[in-house]
Protein backbone atom coordinates (compact mmCIF):
# COMPACT_ATOMS: atom_id res chain seq x y z
CA UNK A 1 0.00 0.00 0.00
CA UNK A 2 2.80 2.61 1.20
CA UNK A 3 4.36 1.54 -2.42
CA UNK A 4 1.65 2.36 -4.41
CA UNK A 5 1.08 6.06 -2.68
CA UNK A 6 4.89 6.90 -2.48
CA UNK A 7 5.80 9.03 0.40
CA UNK A 8 3.56 11.92 -0.29
CA UNK A 9 0.70 10.55 -0.55
CA UNK A 10 1.43 8.51 2.72
CA UNK A 11 1.28 11.96 4.58
CA UNK A 12 -1.79 13.32 2.68
CA UNK A 13 -4.09 10.20 3.13
CA UNK A 14 -5.11 10.25 6.36
CA UNK A 15 -6.53 14.05 5.74
CA UNK A 16 -8.16 13.33 2.33
CA UNK A 17 -10.05 10.23 4.43
CA UNK A 18 -11.02 12.79 7.83
CA UNK A 19 -12.30 15.25 4.62
CA UNK A 20 -13.76 12.68 3.02
CA UNK A 21 -16.02 11.14 5.75
CA UNK A 22 -16.99 14.80 7.06
CA UNK A 23 -17.95 15.87 4.08
CA UNK A 24 -19.98 12.75 3.23
CA UNK A 25 -21.94 12.99 6.59
CA UNK A 26 -22.67 16.47 5.60
CA UNK A 27 -24.38 15.42 2.54
CA UNK A 28 -26.07 12.24 4.32
CA UNK A 29 -27.66 14.67 7.01
CA UNK A 30 -28.88 16.85 4.47
CA UNK A 31 -30.63 14.75 2.50
CA UNK A 32 -31.65 13.15 5.54
CA UNK A 33 -33.17 16.64 6.20
CA UNK A 34 -34.98 16.96 3.13
CA UNK A 35 -36.29 13.91 2.99
CA UNK A 36 -38.17 13.55 5.86
CA UNK A 37 -39.95 17.06 5.63
CA UNK A 38 -40.86 16.20 1.42
CA UNK A 39 -37.79 17.95 0.25
CA UNK A 40 -38.95 21.16 1.19
CA UNK A 41 -37.58 23.17 4.33
CA UNK A 42 -38.49 26.40 6.53
CA UNK A 43 -35.63 28.31 7.85
CA UNK A 44 -36.54 27.40 11.07
CA UNK A 45 -37.08 23.73 10.62
CA UNK A 46 -33.65 24.08 8.68
CA UNK A 47 -32.01 25.68 12.24
CA UNK A 48 -33.60 23.28 14.45
CA UNK A 49 -33.10 19.79 12.33
CA UNK A 50 -29.00 20.80 11.31
CA UNK A 51 -26.60 19.31 13.94
CA UNK A 52 -23.97 22.06 13.10
CA UNK A 53 -20.73 20.05 13.76
CA UNK A 54 -21.44 17.93 10.40
CA UNK A 55 -22.60 20.75 8.27
CA UNK A 56 -19.73 21.50 6.07
CA UNK A 57 -21.40 25.30 5.71
CA UNK A 58 -20.61 26.34 9.07
CA UNK A 59 -17.46 27.51 10.69
CA UNK A 60 -18.41 25.45 13.58
CA UNK A 61 -18.18 22.42 12.06
CA UNK A 62 -15.69 19.25 12.12
CA UNK A 63 -15.25 20.07 8.53
CA UNK A 64 -14.46 23.49 8.67
CA UNK A 65 -11.55 23.22 11.28
CA UNK A 66 -9.97 20.17 9.78
CA UNK A 67 -9.98 22.53 6.50
CA UNK A 68 -9.02 25.28 8.11
CA UNK A 69 -5.83 22.80 9.50
CA UNK A 70 -5.42 21.68 6.37
CA UNK A 71 -5.06 25.20 4.74
CA UNK A 72 -2.79 26.40 7.51
CA UNK A 73 -0.40 23.15 7.12
CA UNK A 74 0.21 24.38 3.86
CA UNK A 75 1.27 27.96 4.87
CA UNK A 76 3.67 26.03 7.24
CA UNK A 77 5.02 23.98 4.26
CA UNK A 78 5.35 27.28 2.16
CA UNK A 79 7.35 29.43 4.55
CA UNK A 80 9.53 26.20 5.40
CA UNK A 81 10.37 25.75 1.52
CA UNK A 82 10.87 30.04 1.28
CA UNK A 83 13.59 29.23 3.69
CA UNK A 84 15.32 27.54 2.41
CA UNK A 85 14.82 28.74 -1.07
CA UNK A 86 16.60 32.20 -1.19
CA UNK A 87 16.56 33.54 -4.24
CA UNK A 88 12.56 32.70 -4.24
CA UNK A 89 12.50 33.71 -0.45
CA UNK A 90 9.67 36.68 -0.90
CA UNK A 91 7.64 34.51 -3.58
CA UNK A 92 7.13 31.64 -1.20
CA UNK A 93 6.62 33.82 1.72
CA UNK A 94 4.40 35.64 0.58
CA UNK A 95 2.85 32.43 -0.54
CA UNK A 96 2.69 31.50 2.85
CA UNK A 97 1.41 34.73 4.07
CA UNK A 98 -1.67 34.32 2.03
CA UNK A 99 -2.59 30.79 3.19
CA UNK A 100 -2.57 31.90 6.52
CA UNK A 101 -5.39 34.31 5.77
CA UNK A 102 -7.27 31.82 3.55
CA UNK A 103 -7.14 29.54 6.69
CA UNK A 104 -8.11 32.55 9.16
CA UNK A 105 -11.02 33.16 6.51
CA UNK A 106 -12.18 29.97 6.26
CA UNK A 107 -12.86 29.55 10.12
CA UNK A 108 -14.25 32.82 10.60
CA UNK A 109 -15.82 33.82 7.17
CA UNK A 110 -14.24 36.89 6.60
CA UNK A 111 -15.57 37.08 2.86
CA UNK A 112 -19.32 37.06 4.15
CA UNK A 113 -18.95 39.81 6.18
CA UNK A 114 -17.21 41.68 3.12
CA UNK A 115 -20.18 40.92 1.31
CA UNK A 116 -22.53 41.88 3.82
CA UNK A 117 -20.47 45.24 4.21
CA UNK A 118 -19.88 45.72 -0.04
CA UNK A 119 -24.11 44.87 -0.70
CA UNK A 120 -24.75 48.07 1.47
CA UNK A 121 -23.27 50.10 -1.07
CA UNK A 122 -23.05 47.99 -4.21
CA UNK A 123 -26.56 46.24 -5.67
CA UNK A 124 -25.56 43.18 -7.20
CA UNK A 125 -27.51 40.34 -8.13
CA UNK A 126 -27.43 36.93 -10.51
CA UNK A 127 -23.71 35.12 -10.13
CA UNK A 128 -22.95 38.65 -8.29
CA UNK A 129 -25.89 38.33 -5.66
CA UNK A 130 -23.07 37.48 -2.96
CA UNK A 131 -21.01 40.61 -3.18
CA UNK A 132 -17.60 39.59 -2.16
CA UNK A 133 -16.90 37.50 -5.51
CA UNK A 134 -16.06 40.58 -6.86
CA UNK A 135 -13.03 41.31 -4.94
CA UNK A 136 -12.53 37.33 -4.64
CA UNK A 137 -12.15 37.35 -8.42
CA UNK A 138 -9.93 40.41 -8.71
CA UNK A 139 -7.79 38.91 -6.04
CA UNK A 140 -7.25 35.91 -7.69
CA UNK A 141 -6.62 37.61 -11.32
CA UNK A 142 -3.96 39.22 -9.07
CA UNK A 143 -2.57 36.67 -7.26
CA UNK A 144 -2.26 34.34 -10.53
CA UNK A 145 -0.53 37.09 -12.42
CA UNK A 146 2.01 37.72 -9.75
CA UNK A 147 3.03 34.41 -9.06
CA UNK A 148 3.80 33.34 -12.56
CA UNK A 149 7.33 33.52 -12.39
CA UNK A 150 7.62 31.29 -9.61
CA UNK A 151 5.49 28.78 -11.00
CA UNK A 152 7.64 29.15 -13.57
CA UNK A 153 10.50 28.39 -12.33
CA UNK A 154 9.17 25.12 -10.43
CA UNK A 155 9.62 21.40 -12.19
CA UNK A 156 6.67 21.02 -14.63
CA UNK A 157 5.15 18.00 -12.48
CA UNK A 158 4.56 20.54 -9.60
CA UNK A 159 4.01 23.07 -11.77
CA UNK A 160 0.95 21.32 -13.34
CA UNK A 161 -0.36 20.17 -9.73
CA UNK A 162 0.04 23.74 -8.30
CA UNK A 163 -2.29 24.81 -11.35
CA UNK A 164 -4.64 21.97 -11.04
CA UNK A 165 -5.00 22.62 -7.21
CA UNK A 166 -5.55 26.08 -8.00
CA UNK A 167 -8.09 25.34 -10.23
CA UNK A 168 -10.26 22.87 -8.27
CA UNK A 169 -10.20 25.13 -5.02
CA UNK A 170 -10.56 28.58 -6.77
CA UNK A 171 -13.72 26.63 -9.35
CA UNK A 172 -15.68 26.03 -5.45
CA UNK A 173 -14.55 28.82 -3.76
CA UNK A 174 -15.68 30.91 -6.67
CA UNK A 175 -17.51 28.81 -9.84
CA UNK A 176 -19.72 27.35 -7.32
CA UNK A 177 -20.26 30.21 -5.01
CA UNK A 178 -21.50 32.63 -8.42
CA UNK A 179 -23.75 29.63 -9.56
CA UNK A 180 -25.24 29.26 -5.97
CA UNK A 181 -25.41 33.40 -6.13
CA UNK A 182 -27.83 33.06 -8.57
CA UNK A 183 -30.02 30.11 -7.12
CA UNK A 184 -30.25 31.84 -4.13
CA UNK A 185 -31.30 34.72 -5.77
CA UNK A 186 -33.85 32.86 -7.16
CA UNK A 187 -35.23 30.69 -4.79
CA UNK A 188 -33.37 31.50 -1.47
CA UNK A 189 -30.63 29.68 0.97
CA UNK A 190 -32.93 26.48 2.39
CA UNK A 191 -33.32 24.88 -0.46
CA UNK A 192 -32.33 21.15 -0.94
CA UNK A 193 -30.45 21.84 -4.10
CA UNK A 194 -28.19 24.88 -2.80
CA UNK A 195 -27.17 22.71 -0.13
CA UNK A 196 -25.76 20.16 -2.28
CA UNK A 197 -24.34 22.91 -4.46
CA UNK A 198 -22.70 24.34 -0.56
CA UNK A 199 -21.08 20.43 -0.36
CA UNK A 200 -20.06 20.44 -3.81
CA UNK A 201 -18.68 23.90 -3.33
CA UNK A 202 -16.69 22.92 -0.14
CA UNK A 203 -15.57 19.55 -1.63
CA UNK A 204 -13.68 21.33 -4.49
CA UNK A 205 -12.40 23.19 -1.75
CA UNK A 206 -10.72 20.40 0.02
CA UNK A 207 -9.82 18.57 -3.33
CA UNK A 208 -7.70 21.97 -4.35
CA UNK A 209 -5.71 21.95 -0.70
CA UNK A 210 -5.43 18.31 -0.38
CA UNK A 211 -4.19 18.55 -4.11
CA UNK A 212 -1.55 21.72 -2.83
CA UNK A 213 -0.20 19.52 0.76
CA UNK A 214 0.74 16.56 -1.89
CA UNK A 215 2.42 18.96 -4.36
CA UNK A 216 4.17 21.07 -1.56
CA UNK A 217 5.36 17.73 -0.03
CA UNK A 218 6.76 16.19 -3.20
CA UNK A 219 8.59 19.25 -4.17
CA UNK A 220 9.99 19.48 -0.53
CA UNK A 221 11.14 15.89 -0.62
CA UNK A 222 12.61 15.91 -3.87
CA UNK A 223 14.75 19.32 -3.03
CA UNK A 224 15.71 17.36 0.35
CA UNK A 225 13.80 20.33 2.37
CA UNK A 226 12.10 17.80 4.01
CA UNK A 227 13.01 14.23 5.16
CA UNK A 228 10.52 11.51 5.78
CA UNK A 229 11.36 8.27 8.07
CA UNK A 230 12.60 5.33 6.45
CA UNK A 231 10.24 2.39 7.19
CA UNK A 232 12.49 -0.48 8.85
CA UNK A 233 13.56 -3.06 7.00
CA UNK A 234 12.48 -6.58 7.65
CA UNK A 235 15.58 -8.52 8.95
CA UNK A 236 15.73 -12.42 8.04
CA UNK A 237 16.83 -14.59 10.77
CA UNK A 238 19.24 -17.40 9.69
CA UNK A 239 19.87 -20.70 11.46
CA UNK A 240 21.71 -21.33 13.70
CA UNK A 241 25.07 -23.73 12.30
CA UNK A 242 26.53 -26.43 14.76
CA UNK A 243 29.68 -26.06 16.05
CA UNK A 244 32.09 -28.25 15.09
CA UNK A 245 32.95 -31.75 16.77
CA UNK A 246 35.83 -31.20 19.06
CA UNK A 247 38.52 -33.40 20.03
CA UNK A 248 38.89 -34.85 23.16
CA UNK A 249 41.85 -32.05 24.18
CA UNK A 250 38.84 -29.76 23.80
CA UNK A 251 40.30 -28.06 20.25
CA UNK A 252 38.09 -28.18 17.37
CA UNK A 253 38.59 -31.15 15.22
CA UNK A 254 39.10 -30.38 11.99
CA UNK A 255 36.41 -32.02 9.37
CA UNK A 256 38.02 -35.95 8.00
CA UNK A 257 38.22 -35.85 4.43
CA UNK A 258 36.20 -38.28 2.35
CA UNK A 259 38.05 -41.01 1.35
CA UNK A 260 38.85 -41.36 -2.83
CA UNK A 261 37.86 -44.27 -4.11
CA UNK A 262 39.97 -45.50 -7.00
CA UNK A 263 38.28 -46.18 -10.06
CA UNK A 264 38.25 -49.80 -11.33
CA UNK A 265 40.98 -50.17 -14.71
Amino acid sequence: MSARLGPAGLVVAPVAAALAALLLLSVLQDLLLYATHGGVLTPEQWQAGTRWLLEVNSERSFYTWVSSSLIFLNAVLLFVIALRAPGRFWSWGLLSFGFVLLSMDEAMAFHERLGSLLGQYVETGGIFHFAWVIPGLLICIAAGLAFIPLLRSLPRPTMLLFVLSGAAYVGGALGMEMLGSRHAEQHGTYTMTYQMMANLEEGLEGLGMLLFLYALVRHALAQRILALPEPAAATVRQPASSPPASSPSGDARPARPAPVRAAAA
